[in-house]
């Protein structure tokens, strides 16, 4: 018997594919539906981004209220996680921002006063409260001058959460009572131990450096000594940075380095001490080995010489001796002017 022929079973096979389709369309049949493409997530430009966070672009914001150059908190925490330049420079916006909505500026910014909403006693008008304090209402829990203000407690609690209440209130309580407990710290002195690499967070606190809670409640209630804080804090991450550096030179690098720098044409006394100087500056990291020497021998001139000349008494006995003094060494029989 004969074997059919295979490109007979194959025609066969189409035309009955063909017959099925042509009664399927036929007796109206709706066709298979086809695979959607996938839709592209789009794509948002981190300039935009940084701008729309400058201008107080709501992060919680859902349907019309969002910002269109604003993703999703997913999506934005995917670009600063993917970009570290993007994610340092976002970090400093909404840092700024809470800072600002924390402070309770008399102008709110947008995106950063929610936390207004929630202060206690918002049924209360506490300017007119803030006004009775200061015109000689106490706030003591037992104290029979109240004059109508709120108890003890729900004013300490708005104390601590609205910032300009409690600066109004503090300034009315140090009139009367001074300022108590209070402990003072030297800012400029702070401030030079920390460019020195002092940390603000250490416990216990390093020599003369006051504690944590104090440096920042001294931020809190002083933006320009925030401001302060942050560039000591930059100036400290510097010097570690040279003195990384210098310690991968020679163990003579910082001398050879000052001895270059200073000019041999100043005089040999004066000249040792720059180095001296110099020298100190570089192992500090105050200044780094490839800096500008230049700069940094003049400065330690300046300092030099404000300290080195100084106008002293006639009285003052000599260096090196008892009880010789420096108008002792005058003639008697001289005419001084």
């Amino acid at each position: 018997m004969k074997k059919p022929d295979p490109r007979v079973r194959r025609a066969e096979k189409l035309l009955a594919e063909v017959m099925r389709l042509l009664g399927e369309i036929r007796d109206g049949v709706p066709p298979p539906r086809q695979k959607r493409r996938r839709k592209q997530p789009r794509r948002y430009k981190l300039p935009a981004i940084l701008a729309a966070l400058r201008e107080g672009a709501v992060l919680d914001a859902s349907g019309s209220e969002r910002d269109p150059r604003l993703p999703s908190k997913t999506v934005l925490a995917k670009y600063r996680k993917r970009n570290p330049a993007f994610d340092r420079e976002a970090r400093e916006i909404l840092h700024q921002r809470w800072i600002n909505a924390k402070r309770g500026c008399v102008r709110p910014i947008r995106g950063a006063t929610s936390w207004a909403k929630k202060l206690p006693g918002r049924r209360y008008d506490w300017e007119a409260i803030a006004a009775k304090i200061e015109a000689g209402a106490t706030i003591g829990p037992a104290s029979p001058n109240r004059q109508g203000i709120p108890c003890h407690t729900l004013i300490m609690q708005r104390r601590r959460a609205d910032p300009v209440f409690a600066a109004r209130v503090a300034r009315v309580l140090e009139s009367r009572f001074g300022s108590g407990r209070r402990i003072r710290i030297d800012r400029e002195a702070t401030l030079e131990l920390i460019r020195r690499g002092a940390v603000i967070k250490a416990w216990p606190p390093e020599p003369g450096m006051p504690r944590k809670d104090l440096i920042n409640r001294e931020r809190r209630e002083d933006p320009a000594f925030n401001v302060a804080v942050l560039t000591a804090i930059r100036e400290a991450r510097r010097r570690r940075g040279n003195r990384l550096r210098l310690a991968r030179l020679p163990r003579d690098a910082a001398w050879r380095a000052a001895i270059a720098a200073v000019p041999r044409s100043i005089s040999p006394d004066l000249r040792d001490d720059l180095v001296a100087e110099l020298s100190l500056m570089i192992c500090s990291g105050e200044t780094a080995v490839d800096g500008d020497l230049a700069a940094a021998w003049k400065a330690c001139r300046t300092r030099l010489n404000r300290l080195r000349w100084r106008e002293s008494s006639l009285d003052t006995p000599i260096a090196g001796t008892s009880d010789l003094r420096r108008i002792d060494l005058l003639a008697e029989d001289v005419e001084h002017v």
